[in-house]
């Protein structure tokens, strides 16, 4: 039972990170509020593992006070980070933004092609 349980919390929170995680860093460039540039993309492929390794540590750190299975638990986090990131739609908000970025660069400064 410390097993399930521990399992099903670790999915919580390192799915919740995940989701928040799009939320913050992804969603901007699908939604073109931010561009779809090497720098952004680096900068938030960077951001995202910063923040991997600091939810693993987050666990790692408060297994003495966490009374389930810590093995469960972090297993149940990374499980859900690396699923998060591969079910949220990033391969789609990258290819709308890319191809935003190709349309502009195709037009002059007067917007005309």
């Amino acid at each position: 039972m410390t097993y399930g349980i521990g399992a099903a919390a670790g999915a919580v929170f390192g799915g919740a990170i995940g989701l928040i995680k799009y939320i913050l860093l992804w969603r901007p460039i699908a939604k073109g509020l931010r561009t779809c540039d090497a720098k952004h993309i680096y900068g938030n492929i960077m951001i995202s593992m910063l923040i991997d390794a600091a939810v693993l540590m987050t666990v790692y750190f408060l297994r003495h006070v966490w009374p389930y299975s810590f093995t469960a638990t972090i297993i149940g986090a990374a499980l859900a980070l690396s699923l998060s990131g591969k079910l949220f739609p990033l391969k789609e908000a990258l290819s709308h933004g890319t191809a935003a970025t190709q349309t502009d660069a195709n037009e002059d400064d007067l917007g005309v092609k």
